[in-house]
């Protein structure tokens, strides 16, 4: 059954008109907004492969836990197919550019987000923090990492004891929403205020995370600086962050996201030499 036709199925409402999302993210999960008899719209998505399958899954099951200000309008879920309706924000803001207006509006939401609780039945940073690995998959492959050019082996044997240390010392212990996967593609604004989409990587824990997850994409994306954005970063997240993307970029890409690994490559352009600099490890 097609996407148009799984939103007139839970909607219980005919879709009259059709238009494909494409583009805006790295998921290759089928997307659409569908207008509906009677008016108004809806965004819709649903999975097809194994990854953006269980993103979905994930999100379904999420969404209906997490609330606030920055969180759109659900509409309807069906966990089983994977599909999830929620508000059309086609009107909404998308960054980049970042101008000081979305910059204050990211600000509010950084504040927001370190305010709010965590519902019961997410999963601990930790735990997330744990499942994924950073430095200790470069340490037991290095190829991968090594073969990006972007490092020499002299570099990171040296280096690689540091990265380790102080990502074993990153703190997750805490009781906040993380969005966990902030960037622009999962961000608009609407009249200043900041909407997060895509949630199926929410956790609960400590709240700077979201905003070192986040800081060097606006620098890709021509906007401040990470030294800017974030001029105290604690060390242990900040090294993590920087293993994830170590430990990745040079991995063949995976079937539900074929475009990442050239974006995870970009990302620790920028991380890996600020981490470093926050350490006191030679430039990479």
């Amino acid at each position: 059954m097609s996407l148009r036709a799984q939103v007139e199925r839970l909607l219980g409402v005919p879709v009259v008109a059709w238009r494909p999302v494409t583009g805006g993210g790295w998921s290759t999960a089928v997307r659409g907004v569908a207008e509906l008899a009677g008016g108004g719209t809806v965004f819709a998505k649903m999975g097809e492969v194994r990854g953006t399958i269980e993103a979905i899954r994930a999100e379904c099951a999420i969404y209906p836990l997490v609330s606030g200000p920055f969180v759109p309008r659900l509409v309807a879920a069906d966990p089983s197919v994977p599909v999830l309706v929620v508000e059309d924000l086609s009107d909404a803001t998308w960054p980049p550019p970042w101008t000081p207006e979305l910059l204050a509006g990211l600000e509010r939401l950084f504040d927001e987000l370190a305010a709010t609780r965590a519902p019961d039945g997410l999963p601990a940073l930790a735990d997330r923090v744990g499942e994924a690995g950073a430095w200790e998959l470069v340490a037991a492959d290095r190829g991968p990492l090594l073969a990006t050019g972007l490092i020499s082996a002299g570099w990171l044997g040296r280096a690689l004891p540091a990265l380790l240390e102080a990502q074993a010392a990153a703190p997750t212990a805490g009781d906040r929403l993380l969005h966990f996967d902030v960037r622009s593609d999962n961000l608009c604004f609407r009249d200043g205020r900041a909407l997060l989409v895509d949630w199926n990587h929410a956790v609960a824990g400590d709240p700077r995370w979201d905003r070192l997850c986040m800081v060097h994409t606006i620098q890709m994306e021509g906007g401040p600086s990470v030294r800017e954005l974030a001029p105290e970063p604690e060390p242990g997240i900040l090294a993590w962050i920087a293993g994830y993307f170590a430990a990745r970029a040079g991995l063949p890409p995976p079937a539900a996201a074929p475009r990442v690994r050239g974006f995870q490559r970009a990302q620790l352009e920028v991380v890996l030499p600020w981490a470093a600099e926050v350490l006191g490890l030679p430039a990479p």
